[in-house]
């Protein structure tokens, strides 16, 4: 039975779960890092709040991994859009994506400018997803009046229709396949 100075602390992560108890009385927690070795008296260091790693080696849980690996994609996506154009976007990339979930949400029409905030891309990017989206007959181009290469995307009339994104994304690669 634990005291009331006690705390059972359950860290679940991904596929990996840790289970630790925390006393305010007790001694804290060591990284479970088996190289880790910068601590008190040359033992591994304390971690915070029940964590299984101490600071220096957050780098080695699982979530943390999974988002870096989110990131880099993205990053790495964005940079081939940038140097490949209409002909680098892909439709199950999470920048096109969020493109469509963005105008979904929005009721069916924002403008490019406004995307490239949103989604901090830049105006080449922003266009080649249009264009592509356009392409495959998803949204609608429409050029503005005053400002060269923007304008706004439409969403098309089925996809704005769809109850959940989830009919969205389906209806939205049958467009896709329909016309390529």
């Amino acid at each position: 039975m634990l005291s009331k100075q006690q705390v059972i602390c359950k860290v679940r992560y991904a596929e990996y779960e840790h289970e630790s108890v925390i006393s305010k009385r007790s001694k804290p927690n060591h990284c479970q890092l088996a190289t880790c070795v910068e601590g008190v008296n040359g033992g591994p260091r304390a971690t915070r709040e029940g964590k299984p790693f101490c600071t220096e080696h957050l780098d080695h849980m699982p979530y943390y991994c999974e988002v870096r690996g989110r990131i880099e994609r993205h990053e790495n996506y964005i940079a081939s859009v940038n140097l490949g154009g209409v002909d680098a976007v892909r439709l199950d990339a999470e920048l096109t994506r969020w493109m469509i979930s963005e105008l979904w949400i929005n009721e069916g029409e924002l403008n490019i400018a406004r995307f490239m905030r949103v989604l901090m891309i830049v105006k080449k990017v922003a266009l080649a997803q249009g264009l592509f989206l356009d392409n495959k007959k998803i949204v609608t181009f429409i050029p503005a009046k005053r400002m060269k290469g923007l304008g706004n995307l439409k969403l098309v009339d089925s996809l704005v229709e769809c109850k959940d994104m989830e009919e969205v994304f389906m209806r939205a690669e049958e467009l896709a396949s329909d016309r390529h």
